[in-house]
């Protein structure tokens, strides 16, 4: 599945339990908590209750300066306003100090100062920052690697409904099935939906952060799905994994969905829907996609496609490598010297 990564998100700290889709929950930049700005007479407001002393102000006040939301963009002021709050003992000031550092944001980019402030954080309850520390402490980020305490972080902030959390938890069970696996371990632990604890886990943290539209999940939900051989007419219907995936713009996801409405269509309708979900990974650059909709459109099946898009489809698949592709072109180029 996906590789791992660090996921910025300062709010709240509850987590953004409610994903639009086609949103990436793994960004990797600064997320502002108020992404409309602060208007001139709000800030002065603000401004003035930060200086006074409130920490829930001074984070507004380091969104602003790092957005430049109301004001000239400074970061260095953004890292200072957090850092006022961080000293006062709020979570979210300290997550924010760890966004600045991780990031060389307004301040020197600092892994050891990033990870104290995350932990600072995630131990205040702040849910994004125990996400991120679970990543941390995995991946030895600013600290000693730890893969059980990393467990340990992961699944906090998974229970408490973090996707991103639930992912990377469910990454980092499938990846030790596979290297017990690899060292000839508990090779039942990968054979089968049902068999083995651990990947029955990693199939239910995946499946949780799936149903948040986390777009990761969602792939790498369908891909182990159709990996067991799941699929049937149902998954050619609407509103499943393969389409969800798809509707992110993951051109397997669409490939593979094309395939299957393609083959289960029962009216022109129908046919053309699917024609667009191949379209759109052949468009992605997918060879086997650009092939399907090249065959499809020279032998007169694609509506809406002529046989000269369907020769310039052949020729990408071609050139992209796909044997198919050029033996139809060159019985083509026969057929066409033969005429002649």
């Amino acid at each position: 599945m996906g590789s791992r990564k660090i996921s910025i998100q300062v709010g709240k700290g509850k987590g953004a339990k409610h994903r639009k889709r086609g949103s990436s929950s793994f960004a990797g930049r600064f997320h502002g908590q108020d992404e409309r700005g602060l208007g001139s007479l709000a800030l002065a407001e603000t401004r003035k209750a930060a200086e006074g002393g409130d920490a829930a102000s001074q984070c507004l006040m380091a969104k602003a300066c790092l957005q430049g939301a109301g004001c000239a963009r400074d970061a260095q002021a953004g890292a200072a306003w957090y850092r006022r709050a961080a000293e006062q003992g709020s979570a979210e000031g300290w997550f924010g100090l760890f966004s600045c550092a991780i990031q060389g944001l307004g301040m020197p980019k600092d892994d050891a100062e990033a990870f104290r402030a995350c932990e600072r954080a995630a131990e205040l309850g702040h849910l994004d920052a125990m996400a991120n520390m679970g990543l941390l402490v995995l991946n030895g980020t600013g600290c000693q690697a730890d893969p059980a305490r990393a467990r340990e972080w992961l699944e906090k902030a998974a229970k408490q409904d973090s996707a991103e959390a639930q992912y990377n938890l469910s990454c980092q069970l499938f990846r030790e099935v596979a290297d017990r696996a690899a060292r000839g371990e508990a090779v039942e632990a990968v054979n089968g939906f049902q068999s083995g604890a651990a990947e029955r886990d990693a199939m239910f943290w995946l499946h949780k952060a799936a149903q948040q539209d986390l777009p990761e999940a969602v792939i790498g939900l369908a891909r182990k799905l159709y990996a067991r051989g799941a699929w049937s007419e149902e998954a050619a219907r609407p509103g499943g994994w393969l389409e969800r995936a798809a509707d992110f713009g993951n051109a397997w996801a669409s490939f593979e969905l094309g395939q299957l409405r393609w083959h289960y269509a029962q009216s022109p309708q129908e046919k053309k829907e699917a024609l667009a979900r191949l379209l759109a990974a052949a468009r992605a650059g997918m060879p086997h996609a650009e092939y399907l909709v090249g065959n499809l459109a020279v032998t007169g099946q694609a509506p809406g496609l002529f046989r000269r898009e369907g020769l310039a489809w052949l020729k990408k698949a071609a050139a992209h490598g796909v044997e198919q592709a050029k033996i139809i072109l060159e019985l083509e180029e026969a057929e066409g010297s033969g005429s002649r």
